[in-house]
């Protein structure tokens, strides 16, 4: 049964309600619980306001779908202002152009505002030195902080998953990483002065977004480069977890990501920690930093390597500085 999205939207078993578009005219039962998780996570972690305007950044993958499809529900309930946001990077021909036509096609099948750019990776990576991918993710962040100012959005959307927790996790462990890059994505962060980046669906696995979109009957389009296992990424993701998955820990994913959030939060402490005793020892003047060095002997190895790199960090307009050069 098919009804038009301005119809009046139909309740279920509990307070959800929906304008139907192409999928089912209810929300079915299966659902109920990925979109209450979200609705919590919204309100409890997040602390994004009933009516507050929120860009939904959308790829046209099954993640980003998903994620505009619950915030879609959950607008009826909370009065959120919902605006879309893609981004054309022109990198893999004819894919990117259908992918942009998708998306057009479902904004207008949401009735939403959609805002699409396009942008040359090839020559701001040149330009600023930077990979392909770390070009495309600043020019894409980039789009999303003009778009918050443009419409005003306290909020920008992005569908990263319990799947992206610990595909990162194992990324960084067999890179070599510290604690900050074994720690989960965090689920907000500062995007602008005045909007915020959120991650509304980091406790749910793709499994269970995939069963909401099978339920809900949603369309979405694949990006072929996902599965080309020349990427390091996705060889953890379609070789190295479903292994654990299958042989270790049917639960993987959420152990991953588990460990990950505990990661953060120490993360977090130590970060904090050290930088209230670095401003203790520390002497700021004249372009130099001095730490004192009868208190700097009293502590932990550790400790002295992070209120080294600390102070390394000072003077380097608080880029990354490498542990070897802690070390010497």
């Amino acid at each position: 049964m098919q009804t038009h999205p301005h119809q009046k939207p139909k309740r279920t078993r509990r307070a959800f309600v929906v304008r139907d578009l192409v999928a089912m005219p209810e929300i079915p039962d299966a659902c109920i619980p990925t979109i209450e998780h979200v609705e919590h996570m919204l309100i409890s972690e997040l602390d994004v306001e009933p009516g507050a305007s929120i860009l939904i950044a959308i790829s046209g993958g099954v993640d980003s779908v998903v994620l505009l499809d619950i915030l879609f529900v959950l607008s009826f309930e909370h009065g959120y202002r919902l605006h879309l946001a893609h981004v054309n990077h022109k990198l893999r021909a004819e894919e990117s152009d259908r992918d942009e036509a998708f998306v057009r096609a479902l904004a207008k099948r949401y009735d939403l505002p959609c805002h699409v750019t396009h942008v040359e990776n090839a020559a701001f990576a040149r330009k600023h030195r930077l990979s392909i991918e770390e070009a495309a993710r600043e020019l894409r962040y980039r789009f999303f902080r003009q778009m918050c100012s443009t419409v005003q959005a306290q909020y920008c959307a992005v569908a990263h998953t319990a799947d992206d927790t610990a595909e990162t996790l194992l990324l960084n462990l067999v890179r070599g990483s510290g604690l900050t890059g074994l720690a989960a994505i965090p689920p907000r962060r500062p995007l602008t002065k005045k909007a915020a980046l959120i991650r509304p669906l980091l406790g749910i696995t793709r499994q269970q977004i995939l069963e909401y979109a099978t339920a809900r009957t949603l369309e979405w389009i694949e990006d072929s480069t996902n599965a080309d296992r020349s990427f390091l990424r996705n060889r953890i993701r379609h070789e190295v977890l479903p292994t654990l998955r299958e042989q270790f820990n049917p639960r993987i994913i959420e152990t991953l990501a588990r460990t990950a959030e505990l990661l953060r939060q120490a993360d977090g402490f130590i970060e904090s920690f050290i930088e209230s005793t670095f401003l203790q020892i520390a002497t700021i003047r004249d372009g130099r930093v001095e730490l004192n060095k009868h208190a700097l002997r009293q502590m932990h190895p550790f400790l002295q390597g992070e209120l080294i790199e600390r102070a390394l960090g000072e003077l380097t307009d608080h880029r990354t500085v490498p542990h070897a050069a802690v070390e010497r």
